[in-house]
């Protein structure tokens, strides 16, 4: 029972990175198509949450314009795919729905699907950006 619950635990985790990165991409998608730009939104990242993992996401959103998540992969698509995927399903098996893991998948998905899987899961900002055109 133990380990079960240590695999959910690491599970809960990478949503929770998972859904940092849905919300920096959608973040900084808005921030691109209102004219405040990418690179000042990271400024403000930096300055209100500077935590090494949503710097560095938020980063490969700006750097390369936008298209380091192309070229700096860490963690790719299909694992993103695979780590949200079993967060969805860990919450259903209690009852309860994780809408932001959902939002994450179909972004993913998006990538997968119109994009490339090699990329890093922090791409899945680029279907955004490609929702907004």
């Amino acid at each position: 029972k133990d380990q079960a619950a240590a695999a959910k635990f690491k599970i809960m985790g990478n949503f929770m990175i998972g859904a940092v990165i849905e919300s920096l991409g959608e973040a900084m998608a808005v921030a691109h198509e209102i004219g405040v730009g990418r690179e000042t939104y990271l400024e403000f990242v930096k300055e209100v949450f500077p935590v090494p993992p949503v710097l560095g996401y938020a980063a490969k959103m700006v750097d390369q314009g936008g298209e380091a998540a192309k070229t700096q992969v860490g963690f790719t698509v299909p694992g993103g795919m695979k780590d949200v995927g079993y967060a969805i399903d860990v919450a259903k098996s209690v009852g309860m729905r994780l809408p932001v893991a959902e939002l994450a998948y179909e972004h993913l998905q998006w990538v997968k699907d119109n994009g490339n899987p090699d990329w890093d899961w922090s791409s899945l900002a680029y279907a955004l950006r490609k929702e907004a055109q």
